[in-house]
């Protein structure tokens, strides 16, 4: 009895889905890249300021869409697999 029972617990684990451990590595990814947004407007001054702005856009942007996928991650599957 026992080992069925650490079967279905080994089984259980490979269903369950893994969202959480490659959204926790991008939003860690995230914050990482942040200070490298501040230095790279310090470094590139006024002549980089629309880049640092369009570079902040996206991280934003992705900010938002890992929030949402956090949220309701079979939202985004599709019949073709992940949209």
């Amino acid at each position: 009895m026992r080992r069925s029972a650490m079967h279905r617990m080994r089984r259980r684990s490979r269903l369950t889905p893994k969202s959480d451990c490659w959204s926790t590595q991008a939003e860690r990814a995230v914050q990482q890249y942040k200070p490298l947004l501040d230095e790279e407007a310090v470094q590139l001054g006024k002549n980089g300021a629309e880049a640092v702005a369009k570079d902040r856009e996206v991280v934003h942007a992705l900010e938002v869409a890992l929030m949402a996928l956090k949220k309701q991650p079979q939202g985004f599957n599709s019949r073709a697999g992940f949209a």
